[in-house]
């Protein structure tokens, strides 16, 4: 058992916002992942857990520095920037099995984000 699947059993265990949603994102991550939000990793670590299973890697992108939430994961990278901004798709440019938007919760946030990134989703 992985360091991170430990962490992520301990999420599932802890009452938080996401916590009921963990083991679908659990069983659905798989090849590329991108997760617009990451604040503390609670869905990072389930994401993470999922593609040590099932294959992939993992790409997070947060407004706030949250490069310490997997630090040294093989299959992690981490982008410190805005998620609406448009260069941002350049720079990530793959394309992407799942998409996990969990940013501002206000339409205008999430459909900017849906106009930038679905694209990009397989």
């Amino acid at each position: 058992m992985t360091d991170t699947f430990q962490l992520y059993q301990q999420h599932l265990a802890t009452p938080s916002d996401i916590q009921h949603h963990l083991p679908l994102l659990f069983s659905l991550a798989r090849g590329n992942v991108l997760e617009l939000g990451t604040r503390s990793g609670v869905s990072t670590a389930a994401l993470l857990a999922g593609v040590e299973k099932s294959g992939g890697t993992v790409i997070s992108i947060d407004i706030e520095d949250c490069s310490q939430v997997a630090t040294g994961h093989p299959q992690w990278t981490f982008i410190q920037g805005d998620s609406c901004n448009s260069e941002l798709t350049a720079q990530v440019n793959t394309p992407f099995d799942l998409l996990l938007i969990d940013t501002f919760h206000t339409y205008e946030q999430s459909t900017a984000e849906l106009s930038l990134w679905g694209l990009l989703v397989r």
